[in-house]
């Protein structure tokens, strides 16, 4: 029969004798597109790994081999390549119009011919590059046309079945112009002999970031499906992979469907779409586009496509009943199999028609009531053989039934990418004159987070997966669910707690260390990095960016620690410093007055010295004087008092036995001041002290410097006796014990 590889091929691939899967093996097959067209090399390659019979390797150019099936893994072939040059007026096509058939002889001439080559079908049926560009609504089958025409003479527009869509449309391109390149490629391998076979495909029915497949672009895209079918059915020479029909069926046989309309049509299961891979679907689909493939070369390689021992199914009868009267009732249908000596009598049952009134079992065949209404159903054999039986039952007495959901199908992306974003998903209820329609939305962490409201809209909180699941609230039980990838998600720092690694929150060995540790809320924050500080309040101390903080001196210190995200949070915590030993590193003298002179009358200056570091323990001095040219003395408050002028030399040392110390050069050059004035009398000298001067005194002495008499000045005149004084010239000298003051000189007649 003819070669059509649908959902069928995918349950008797495990039926390909052992003779036609050598001969499978010294294939070279192409499957040329664009992304969708990896699932074709992905499940090639998935089912190798999983069963080591079907090798297969994948590559470019590999020469002849009888060890493994050679898959072509390029070049990359979008619309513009593969038919949308038909759609020029004769004469006109651009070049692509050669690209596949220069592919075609290129590989034949250098010894390694296409057994078979196909259109790996992207967006293409139900894309749309431009805003706008969809058709007008068709009259007769209600839906506007979408697409993907790149390489097209009108542009990048929608398309439609035939040239009467281009009054629809404006694009001259449709989907005759598939079918015409298609089978001209089939022509151009006849005229020059070449054993490629060129097939026909379906194209995708997953639901896509865009909500592709779902929808008026759904139904649409079905209607060029079932073109392509009606075409390839209508010549027994031509082959299809129907791509769609595979992925449109889960592993168990039952096939998922969504309405658009008023319109049901079929669309990719969940099992087949999710967890999506590089080709938009999932690992499960990509297992059974390889299975149908190996499959479909089987039956290129010459394979009848049933197996010698098996016998295969001719007929099949239903019986059981053709009504069902009572609410909510059962019909128990059976299938009588022809021959009875069939290899495989198992069959799988599916309605056809009015599956709002009604439910099957599978396998069973047990039919229950949901709805007034008439039942198409149908038994097929599992065999392969595609025979069918189909009987139509009567439901009634349901006016009162209440009509369950049976399925629910999420749609409307599968990504958030963009920080705190969000993603609005639909919930497609069926049958769709189910009684209660309302779904209760909920989300569960796969290794993300994320929140759902009442309405689907699913709003991003950290990066991984999540499970959005719409379970419906009628008590049937039924739900649907979407994985959701969540990406660039930015959670920020809350809070933050110091703790400490051992003890308390104190240091109390010298020298000693903390080790301070920030927890940081929420656990999930994307940056969870802080930056350490330390503010000295009465102690002193330094900390590293570890949280390491190590003693200086002692007192209080405040450890901070800052969030590295910009949330501007922070934390602190005050650390007690005891029993740290620090001695002085330098000592530095500086002059009360900032000068290192004494020049003034009072012959005294106040020197303090300036302790380094600041924090330490014993900041005591000792200090002493060195006379050098002059003579000073100085207490161990740092007070000089000047003797005689000159230079001297101070010292200040350390007390604390470290050694330190520091010398500071003095200049003893006290001013010049007013000499004493001498009043002679008759009978004394009498000499005025303008100043009071505090334990100081007053001498006379003759010209040979010899002592007359010395005064203790207690007042403001001093009174020299001058009876025993003879004619000539005396000095008088005003001191404090440890310098002169003031001089005068008088001469006694």
């Amino acid at each position: 029969g003819q070669i059509l590889a649908d959902h069928r091929a995918v349950d008797d691939f495990d039926k390909i004798p052992d003779n036609y899967i050598a001969e499978v093996k010294k294939m070279l097959v192409s499957f040329v597109g664009e992304s969708h067209a990896y699932g074709f090399l992905s499940g090639l390659d998935a089912l190798e790994k999983s069963i080591p019979e079907y090798a297969c390797n994948i590559g470019i150019g590999e020469m002849p081999s009888s060890s493994h099936l050679r898959v072509n893994s390029g070049p990359t072939v979008g619309e513009a390549e593969w038919f949308t040059w038909k759609a020029y007026p004769a004469g006109s096509q651009p070049s692509e119009r050669s690209f596949i058939k220069n592919l075609i002889k290129e590989y034949h001439d250098h010894g390694h011919p296409f057994s078979a080559i196909g259109f790996g079908w992207c967006w293409d049926m139900v894309g749309l590059a431009v805003a706008g560009g969809e058709s007008e609504t068709d009259p007769v089958y209600g839906c506007k046309y979408w697409g993907v025409s790149e390489g097209g003479p009108d542009g990048n527009l929608g398309w439609g079945l035939d040239a009467a869509d281009f009054a629809l449309s404006g694009n001259r391109v449709c989907l005759d112009t598939y079918l015409e390149a298609t089978q001209d490629y089939i022509d151009y391998c006849a005229a020059n002999g070449y054993g490629t076979k060129v097939i026909f495909t379906t194209g995708p029915v997953d639901g896509g970031g865009g909500g592709y497949f779902r929808g008026e672009k759904g139904y649409q895209g079905y209607l060029k499906n079932e073109r392509i079918r009606e075409y390839v059915r209508a010549e027994k020479s031509r082959i299809l992979f129907d791509y769609a029909d595979i992925l449109s069926y889960d592993n168990n046989g039952q096939i998922t469907t969504t309405t658009w309309d008023g319109h049901t049509y079929p669309v990719c299961t969940t099992a087949n779409e999710y967890p999506v891979l590089d080709a938009h679907i999932s690992r499960t689909g990509e297992l059974r586009l390889a299975k149908a493939t190996w499959w479909m070369l089987a039956r290129i390689a010459g394979w009848d496509g049933i197996s010698s021992s098996q016998i295969p199914v001719s007929g099949i009868t239903i019986a059981g009943g053709s009504s069902i009267t009572t609410r909510g009732g059962t019909l128990q249908l059976t299938a009588a199999v022809q021959p009875s000596n069939a290899t495989n009598k198992a069959v799988t049952w599916s309605l056809t028609g009015g599956s709002a009134y009604a439910v099957i079992n599978s396998t069973t065949g047990l039919l229950t009531a949901v709805a007034n209404g008439t039942v198409t159903v149908r038994v097929t054999a599992n065999d392969g053989s595609g025979i069918f039986g189909t009987t139509t039952i009567t439901v009634s007495g349901q006016s009162t039934q209440t009509i369950p959901i049976t399925s629910i199908n999420v749609t409307g992306g599968t990504s958030i990418s963009t920080d705190g974003g969000t993603l609005q998903l639909y919930a497609t209820v069926l049958p769709s004159n189910a009684t209660d329609k309302s779904v209760l939305w909920s989300v569960s962490s796969i290794s993300g987070q994320a929140t759902v409201d009442g309405s689907g809209l699913v709003r991003a909180v950290s990066n991984g997966t999540v499970a959005v699941k719409a379970t419906a609230t009628d008590d049937s039980g039924v739900s649907g669910t979407l994985t959701i990838t969540i990406a660039n998600q930015v959670v920020e720092v809350k809070s933050i707690t110091i703790s400490v690694s051992k003890g308390t929150a104190a240091i109390t060995v010298d020298d000693g260390t903390l080790t301070l540790n920030a927890n940081v809320s929420p656990s999930n924050a994307t940056n969870k990095d802080v930056k350490w500080s330390v503010s000295n309040e009465t102690g002193y101390a330094t900390i590293s960016s570890a949280g390491i903080l190590t003693a200086v001196a002692n007192g209080t210190v405040c450890v901070k620690a800052t969030a590295s995200d910009g949330s501007g949070i922070s934390s602190t915590l005050t650390v007690m410093i005891s029993n740290q030993i620090n001695q002085i590193g330098s000592i530095t003298i500086m002059a009360e007055n900032g000068v290192s002179t004494i020049s003034d009358s009072s012959g005294i200056l106040q020197l303090k010295v300036l302790v380094a570091p600041y924090y330490a323990t014993n900041q005591e001095v000792i200090w002493s004087i060195n006379n050098i040219t002059g003579r000073a003395s100085i207490d161990q408050n740092g007070l000089v008092t000047a003797i005689s002028n000159g230079v001297v030399t101070v010292k200040a040392v350390a007390a604390d036995g470290s050694g330190v110390s520091d010398v500071m050069d003095l200049s003893i050059n006290r001013l010049p001041s007013d000499p004493l004035l001498v009043i002679v009398g008759e009978n004394d000298l009498r000499i005025p002290i303008n100043d009071f001067c505090s334990d100081c005194r007053m001498s006379l002495f003759d010209l040979n410097g010899r002592l007359i008499d010395i005064k203790t000045v207690e007042s403001n005149l001093l009174v020299f006796e001058r009876s025993n004084l003879r004619s000539g010239i005396y000095l008088v000298v005003l001191d404090n014990k440890h310098a002169i003051l003031k001089t005068g000189k008088v001469i006694i007649h």
